[in-house]
């Protein structure tokens, strides 16, 4: 049986552009990344979920990306917040960057 890759395409949810930007870089990533499934957690909770449902279903999907590259301050070494750090594989930090290291990953 062929094991299928996951991404969690994480980033803030907070108003319609970012909802918007979302959507467009999920199906691009779609697109491009067949043999993969792509998370996005607009998609995977409903609406009306309280904030601990919220919170254990995106933490259940996270396998992911990152490209909010903000100075997360928890070490000077540090590129993203302590969590995504130490949860994902690898960071990438543009689309070029991911692509390379799915290459490398998936070999």
């Amino acid at each position: 049986m062929k094991m299928v890759h996951k991404i969690y395409l994480s980033g803030p949810l907070f108003s319609a552009g970012e909802i918007a930007w979302g959507e467009r870089f999920s199906a691009l990533l779609r697109e491009h990344l067949t043999d993969m499934e792509v998370i996005w957690p607009h998609e995977i909770v409903p609406d009306r979920v309280v904030p601990e449902g919220i919170f254990r279903a995106n933490l259940k999907a996270l396998d992911g990306i990152r490209t909010d590259f903000r100075r997360a301050g928890e070490s000077d070494g540090s590129r993203v917040n302590l969590m995504i750090e130490r949860s994902c594989v690898t960071v990438a930090s543009s689309t070029e960057e991911l692509y390379s290291e799915l290459e490398r990953l998936l070999d």
